[in-house]
């Protein structure tokens, strides 16, 4: 369970920086464009050429921010989901402990039913009478230390 929860936040942290590592890329991008922008203004450019840079530049900043901001969406819904994906499996751990807490007592008071059974057969193995032939007493005294042995 831990290592399936570990595994979704590397997973989202993975996602983060490469989402991260692109914006950089995208920003630098755009201060070399920027500068670009700003010779070909200091050069022999004429204003439409300027004007249709800047409007490129602008429709291309709007559509960085879109990504930007669906990207940064899908990273709080990730989170999101695996927040709820954490309380699910605390609740489902939670569940668990109880459920070994109680087959844990039924264990303790069946062995201490069977422990008490033991002694009650040995007891009663031991008031038998014994027959009159030594080998079936033998044989007898066998069977006693066979329960005797059980119960230990």
């Amino acid at each position: 369970m831990a290592d399936s929860i570990n595994d979704s936040l590397i997973t989202a942290l993975k996602k983060q920086q490469a989402i991260m590592k692109e914006l950089k890329k995208m920003a630098q991008d755009e201060k070399k464009r920027a500068d670009s922008l700003e010779k070909s203004r200091e050069g022999s450019a004429t204003p439409s050429l300027v004007l249709s840079d800047a409007a490129s530049y602008r429709s291309r900043s709007m559509t960085d921010g879109q990504e930007s901001v669906s990207s940064i969406s899908v990273l709080e819904s990730d989170n999101i989901e695996l927040i709820n994906r954490i309380a699910d499996l605390q609740r489902h751990h939670g569940e668990a402990l109880h459920k070994i807490s109680l087959l844990e007592s039924t264990n303790l008071s069946l062995s201490k039913e069977n422990q008490e059974k033991n002694l009650v057969i040995e007891e009663w193995v031991r008031s038998r009478p014994l027959p009159s032939t030594s080998s079936q007493r033998g044989s007898s005294s066998s069977t006693t230390r066979g329960f005797a042995d059980l119960s230990e």
